[in-house]
């Protein structure tokens, strides 16, 4: 630096050279620009297709052991990635689903109470009172 505070060496400050000024007139000036933003946007639009199809082969082939709102991502490594996470979240979910169940129900004990015979006829109470032995 010199001792007034601005930046001195070769290149600092300087002009801009004619191919850095003529550069962005070029681009402008022939229609680059627009096929540029044509291309990126057909190579946006392709790559969103490939994740949407990476996607859905990714859901046929987990079907049933993953949540699917959990895959998701902006790469495919990405989607990779989050189906792990969707299937740790399906095991999670299963077995919360399972141990409510199991709490429920037990399994093989018939219920205490019997049921109320008030209402029925007298044939239908001695064909329930068959059907119990």
């Amino acid at each position: 630096m010199s001792d007034e505070g601005s930046p001195s060496g070769p290149g600092v400050g300087a002009e801009p050279t004619v191919a850095e000024r003529s550069a962005p007139s070029i681009v402008e000036g022939s229609g680059l620009e627009s096929s540029l933003v044509a291309l990126m946007a057909e190579r946006d639009a392709a790559r969103q297709a490939l994740l949407a199809a990476h996607r859905r082969a990714l859901l046929a082939e987990h079907r049933g052991t993953i949540v699917e709102a959990l895959v998701q991502g902006d790469s495919v490594e990405a989607l990779d990635a989050s189906v792990a996470q969707a299937r740790e979240a399906h095991a999670r979910i299963a077995e919360q689903l399972r141990a409510e169940a199991a709490a429920a129900v037990p399994v093989g004990n018939p219920p205490r109470a019997q049921p109320s015979l008030e209402g029925l006829s007298p044939q239908a109470k001695i064909a329930e009172a068959l059907r119990r032995k």
